[in-house]
């Protein structure tokens, strides 16, 4: 079990997140399954490993909610696949777990003078405060997810406000050009000219709520704050 573990982790490239993911399910399962031949998997096993999961607690004394069960299952049964799908193993044992994906919770979604507040962070006087400020309109006004935002290359063209529009090419004439030190292809850079990644900008996102007076504050909320505000304004 654990080399078969070890051949998947080399053969996919995994993030880290999901990486660790895997490594923290798959010998959860192991340690069910007991010392057997992973040829010999059947359904079962998933089945009673379900089981537990749902019946015995974790380390800290409570049971696991769903979402972490789902994770679990999910993380198993992809290396079951794989493994199934590479030969490694004459069938998918995991072929018959069906996992509805649990409820997500619903974002709580920031008012509008809430919004307007938190539009006036940005500093547009300093090439930061237009890299931010393009970063909100972006998040706000499209429909794409922080990560997608952030891999937008500069000179693609987007769809926004006017105003934001504007602030847009403002950023690119007199905030980016300050801010690129090297050949970085995409349109949000860091303080240091390279990318804008992910856990900087969800920390920068959150600062900037803070300092609006909004608390905690996802990308997720924030665009559906703004398409609930929209619907209201719509006759």
């Amino acid at each position: 079990m654990d080399e078969l573990l070890n051949q998947y982790l080399q053969a996919i490239q995994l993030s880290p997140a999901v990486r660790r993911s895997v490594t923290e399910s798959w010998p959860k399962f192991a340690r069910f399954c007991g010392p057997i031949d992973p040829a010999k998997l059947q359904p079962s096993h998933l089945e009673g490993f379900q089981m537990q999961l749902l019946w015995e607690p974790g380390l800290s004394g409570r049971f696991y909610s769903p979402n972490t069960v789902d994770q679990f299952l999910r993380r198993t049964r992809q290396v079951l696949r794989w493994a199934a799908e590479t030969g490694l193993l004459p069938n998918d044992p995991s072929r018959c777990l069906l996992l509805p994906r649990p409820p997500q919770p619903t974002p709580k979604l920031i008012s509008a003078q809430e919004m307007q507040r938190l539009n006036q962070v940005p500093d547009l006087e300093k090439p930061i405060g237009l890299r931010d400020a393009v970063f909100l309109a972006l998040l706000i006004e499209t429909d794409l997810g922080l990560t997608a935002v952030l891999e937008i290359p500069v000179g693609a063209p987007v769809e926004l406000e006017d105003l934001s529009m504007g602030v847009l090419a403002e950023y690119l004439e007199k905030g980016r050009p300050h801010l690129v030190f090297g050949g970085c292809p995409n349109l949000l850079v860091n303080t240091q000219g390279g990318p804008f990644q992910a856990q900087s900008a969800r920390q920068r996102l959150q600062q900037m709520a803070e300092l609006a007076g909004i608390g905690k504050l996802t990308s997720r909320a924030l665009r559906q704050s703004y398409l609930a505000q929209l619907a209201k304004r719509s006759p």
